[in-house]
């Protein structure tokens, strides 16, 4: 009688307790055994050097747990658990591996459009303060023609516009990088000469 309820009080505090939990926490397995059984078999007897055969000796102190033997059946379905379980975390880092490596791509695009928009917006800027920087300076050099011939006509006493209009020209021809040869007609000089006279 005491053994099957010793068995029967291993049996129910065994059956909450997974596989795991045999192998990798005995402690705590044993002591709840151990527990399970003094509540199944009870005995209060706290008499010093009490015999053995006492029924009211505490029958639960002679139970000691031994090795704990796992049937190769509930090995293999454990083994077979944890093989899933890996295979599952290892699909989840693949999963993870795929996402961030996508999302580095689209990073890598996003800063390369960035890079080739700044590099096109650069261009565009410098073109266009070339741009302004030779305007400025056609500007400052008509500018600096126009009061260099008022400022010489002005010396010269020059006011007629067809004389402001050939120092012009000639100031033009003197500035001008194309190949031009001069060339004076002396005839039509002598003519125009001896018609003033």
């Amino acid at each position: 009688m005491i053994t099957l309820n010793a068995k029967e009080a291993i049996i129910s505090t065994c059956s909450r307790f997974d596989t795991d939990e045999f192998i990798n926490n005995r402690n705590k397995i044993w002591l709840e055994i151990y527990f399970g059984v003094k509540r199944h078999l009870g005995g209060t007897c706290r008499i010093p050097n009490c015999k053995k055969n006492c029924p009211k000796y505490p029958i639960h102190e002679q139970c000691v747990l031994h090795e704990i033997d796992v049937p190769d059946r509930v090995m293999e379905r454990r083994l077979l658990g944890l093989v899933r379980d890996l295979e599952k975390e290892k699909e989840g880092y693949v999963n993870q591996e795929g996402l961030v490596k996508k999302q580095t791509d689209t990073f890598v695009y996003q800063f390369h459009n960035n890079a080739i928009q700044a590099i096109a917006f650069s261009e565009v800027q410098s073109k266009l303060k070339c741009e302004e920087a030779k305007a400025d300076a056609l500007k400052s050099v008509e500018l600096a023609r126009i009061n260099g011939l008022s400022s010489m006509c002005s010396r010269l006493s020059v006011t007629q516009a067809k004389h402001v209009a050939s120092l012009e020209y000639l100031q033009t021809l003197k500035d001008s990088k194309d190949n031009i040869t001069y060339s004076i007609d002396f005839n039509y000089a002598i003519t125009q000469n001896s018609k003033l006279t």
